[in-house]
């Protein structure tokens, strides 16, 4: 199985992720445990793909120098980078499963749909995604998202429950979850 990490530039609320400029730094609003979870899938060989989502339409140095910037302060280099989709409201413009697809058949060995998850907070990318026979899990950000939660084949309100639903995924059926969380 493999995981791929999305955003929701337009519902952050401080939760999500998102890009910012902190002083002279740049560096991303990431929530805690982010940094954990891809430390694990890459210990655990699971191939992770990043198809940033970032309202910037006119500027791919921008898109780049903020993409640069999560892989730097993550420590982890994604095993593979779409070109930015902005956000758009006309469905049909979306290059999303254009980006699953090419990410599916050329980096990923030609796996099978479902053994690719969709990770995002946004409920139309997961409607996208699980339209399209892709595996799909939402973080949930309180209630602001429910309908993310509720559409995705799995949902997780923190990053130590995505390591157990991968778990679920690969094989590992059980752990002392006492232990899982120290």
């Amino acid at each position: 199985m493999s995981v791929l990490v999305l955003q929701n530039p337009e519902k952050d609320g401080g939760a999500g992720l998102g890009f910012t400029s902190v002083g002279g730094w740049d560096s991303w609003n990431i929530q805690q445990g982010t940094k954990g979870l891809l430390g694990y899938l890459h210990t655990r060989g699971i191939k992770a793909g990043l198809l940033p989502r970032l309202n910037i339409r006119e500027d791919s140095m921008l898109v780049e120098k903020a993409i640069h910037a999560l892989s730097d302060q993550m420590q982890y280099e994604f095993s593979y980078i779409a070109t930015n989709d902005p956000p758009s409201l006309d469905r049909s413009k979306s290059k999303l499963i254009d980006n699953l697809e090419h990410m599916r058949v050329y980096n990923f060995n030609s796996i099978e749909r479902n053994d690719i998850m969709v990770f995002s907070t946004d409920e139309n990318i997961l409607q996208e995604a699980r339209d399209a026979d892709f595996l799909t899990c939402a973080f949930k950000l309180g209630g602001s998202n429910w309908k993310a939660a509720r559409l995705a084949s799995n949902s997780v309100k923190n990053m130590d429950e995505m390591k157990l639903v991968i778990e679920d995924y690969n094989g590992i059926s059980f752990r002392n979850r006492s232990t899982f969380f120290q």
